[in-house]
């Protein structure tokens, strides 16, 4: 799609393709309203081929370039044009290896460049980083034919992203890696922007040890690179710059989001847009007005046609209580302001995609005390969430129910003397749900039990405790049908903490010890999350070098060790989702040298690949508490960390959370509306029957101390 803008009026149109199966415009440049260049992919019978889009007067032209060559999926992500027949664009492509399998992000990536010069344009293959283990061009800009500079990222040997530049004099390219300082370690590329031969300022994110992040920026002088932090917004706590245009060496403007600023927070939404103004040596920072109901602004570009006249564009969130809500909650803006004179007009074009709504099922009046703890949906308007409550005068179990398009509550109090838990709830497709949890007895020791709903009545029971155990609970349930389910359970013996599994076959539970040795297999390891599918049930952990699974099929137990994809790494297991017997996602954490980041087995038929989400930081305090895969391939995360504040004054344990979901190679945030009234908001678990229908459920606290279930959806 392009949008092109006339007088005050912005107009949309597609562009047209060569025969192909889609296309993606990832940059364009402009040198009059009538000529233009645009960049990006197409998709053809399976094949990649990088993209060109040409506005000549009043319509555009498309050209396929050839790729390099034994290189996959190549594409171009930004073009710089001096003239109608002379411009320079800069992509990546893949380089097939052994090591492309664990798909880390970044990894075997080549950066090439094609050069128009006349009608002709001609493909190049560009130097690397030494040590880079993949890099990718992401941002140029020329000042004449012949004299560019292109921003990208690339892979340090610590499997860390860092930032580097692309130099082309004449022919010829050369590259250097940006200048660091000694608190980062990593680095995001935002944007490069060059008036003159030796004015370039490139901007971007550091991600620094103390866990932030900050913004930067690099300026060239015609010789060598100089970097420095920028001061970023008051209050932001995850500030980075995304973008940058120049009108001379020292009149830039900068834009950027900021996540998690204290601003944001105490308006409700998660994240605001920001500029860095450059005026002689000295860069400023300042927040620019939201959108109305914008959760989630991020401006993705930026052209400046004067130091006081910008047009920024991106893509926002909005809040499904906002006046501009449409559809399913995402849009596209464009925002147009003047530096001296502050932000003037914001507006959204089109809403498409996916966001997050939030809504609290009981009233503050209700009981001071109430959590729904998991939820499991058979469809998409079809879901059981499962919990607790408690008053002055006892507790209870509290069930969430989804039918109609309505969620109604209902209270299931505790026997005298005795207060029930539920931990987790399976609803195979049928009237018949199973939760498992444990029930506190009047001497506070622990007990394992569990309930079952058919069509809205329930009915709990209690089941035996392992030999010498005391305290037994069950964390996690997992069922295809009514009569076959799998739980985890966990008890203490000793001061020793045990786990063990309850395996539900024909209507009768059996406790079983977990298998830690079959042939030549053995593992003393952590269970964290089961799955069950059809006649086959799954659970995953780790050893603390190599994750584990178990499989339960045909009333037999088999044993398999997942080997991390590095060399001297780490690697553990979580959670388990699966689609089908032989279809599964399973989530964990990979760790090394000191670094951390998220890994994925996929199972697909019989063997199990390994895909590393996110690239290495700093070990994170987030946790992985619940995932859910729906059948086509999306799947949501729920983590959780311990809030450092409420730990350094003293006062309750609290959590934060974060919702997190792929539909392919990588992570992405998502991010939902809170009350402003809440001071503490948990998400426990998530369920996603179908790609775009997930529902996730927890508890917030309000000001007024009362603690209150919530759910929210994506929709």
């Amino acid at each position: 799609m392009i949008e092109t803008l006339s007088g005050a009026s912005w107009t949309a149109s597609t562009a047209s393709l060569p025969v192909a199966d889609s296309g993606t415009l990832n940059g364009v440049d402009c040198l009059s309203s009538t000529s233009c260049v645009a960049v990006g992919s197409q998709l053809s019978k399976a094949t990649t081929a990088p993209l060109v889009e040409v506005l000549g007067g009043s319509a555009w032209t498309p050209s396929v370039l050839i790729g390099p060559a034994g290189l996959t999926d190549p594409t171009l992500s930004s073009v710089s044009c001096t003239t109608s027949t002379s411009c320079v664009a800069v992509g990546s492509a893949t380089q097939p290896s052994a090591d492309s399998s664990y798909n880390l992000p970044g990894q075997n990536s080549v950066p090439f460049a094609e050069v128009l010069a006349g009608t002709t344009w001609t493909l190049s293959l560009l130097p690397t980083p030494a040590v880079s283990a993949g890099s990718q061009l992401t941002e140029i800009s020329c000042f004449s034919a012949g004299s560019c500079v292109a921003i990208g990222t690339y892979l340090d040997s610590l499997l860390s992203n860092q930032t580097y530049v692309e130099t082309l004099a004449g022919t010829t390219w050369s590259e250097v890696a940006l200048p660091t300082l000694p608190s980062w370690y990593g680095s995001t590329p935002g944007g490069v922007s060059c008036p003159a031969v030796t004015d370039c300022i490139a901007v971007g994110s550091a991600s620094l040890r103390s866990g932030a992040v900050g913004s930067f920026a690099s300026s060239w002088n015609g010789t060598t690179w100089t970097t420095a932090s920028l001061p970023g917004p008051l209050g932001g706590l995850e500030a980075g710059l995304t973008a940058i245009s120049c009108t001379s060496g020292t009149a830039c403007v900068a834009i950027g989001i900021d996540y998690l600023s204290k601003a944001a927070a105490n308006s409700g939404v998660f994240a605001q847009n920001f500029e860095e103004t450059l005026s002689a040596t000295t860069w400023t920072a300042s927040q620019l007005a939201g959108i109305h109901g914008a959760l989630q602004p991020s401006i993705v570009g930026i052209s400046c046609s004067a130091a006081s006249s910008c047009v920024a564009v991106g893509r926002l969130s909005i809040n499904n209580n906002s006046q501009y809500q449409n559809g399913n909650g995402n849009g596209v803006f464009r925002l147009t302001f003047s530096v001296t004179g502050g932000p003037s007009h914001a507006l959204v074009q089109r809403l498409s995609g996916a966001a997050w709504t939030r809504s609290v099922l009981v009233d503050p009046a209700g009981p001071p005390a109430a959590d729904l703890t998991s939820v499991s949906c058979a469809t998409a308007t079809s879901c059981v969430g499962v919990g607790a409550y408690a008053t002055v005068t006892g507790t209870g179990l509290l069930v969430g129910d989804l039918a109609g398009g309505a969620w109604n509550l209902s209270q299931l109090p505790s026997a005298s003397g005795v207060e029930n838990f539920l931990e987790s709830i399976s609803c195979p497709r049928g009237p018949t749900c199973i939760a498992v949890g444990f029930q506190v007895d009047a001497t506070r020791h622990w007990h394992p039990m569990y309930a079952t709903d058919t069509n809205g009545t329930w009915v709990i029971r209690d089941l035996p405790s392992p030999v010498g155990s005391q305290d037994v609970e069950l964390s996690n349930v997992s069922c295809s049908s009514s009569t076959f389910c799998l739980a985890l359970g966990s008890y203490d013996q000793g001061g020793a903490y045990r786990q063990f599994f309850e395996v539900l076959r024909h209507r009768t539970w059996a406790l079983t010890p977990i298998p830690e040795a079959m042939g030549k297999v053995k593992v003393t390891a952590g269970v964290g999350g089961v799955a069950c599918v059809q006649d086959v049930c799954r659970a995953v952990g780790g050893t603390g070098s190599s994750a584990v699974i178990w499989t339960f099929a045909a009333g037999k137990w088999t044993l398999a060790q997942l080997r991390a994809p590095f060399k001297h790494a780490a690697m553990q297991l979580e959670l388990i989702s699966c689609r089908s017997r032989y279809s599964c996602e399973a989530e964990g954490e990979i760790g090394l040298r000191g670094r951390a980041a998220q890994v994925v087995e996929t199972l697909s038929g019989t063997s199990w690949r390994p895909r590393v989400m996110t690239p290495f930081t700093a070990a994170t305090d987030y946790f992985p508490v619940d995932l859910s895969c729906a059948p086509t391939g999306h799947c949501a995360v729920v983590l959780q960390k311990l809030s450092l504040s409420s730990l350094l004054s003293g006062g309750d344990i609290q959590f934060v959370s974060q919702l997190r979901s792929t539909s392919g190679a990588s992570w992405s945030i998502d991010h939902f509306a809170v009350d402003p009234d809440v001071v503490q908001e948990t998400v426990n678990s998530v369920a996603c029957p179908s790609r775009l229908a997930c529902t996730a459920v927890g508890s917030e606290v309000f000001v007024n101390g009362a603690q209150l279930p919530f759910v929210i959806t994506g929709s």
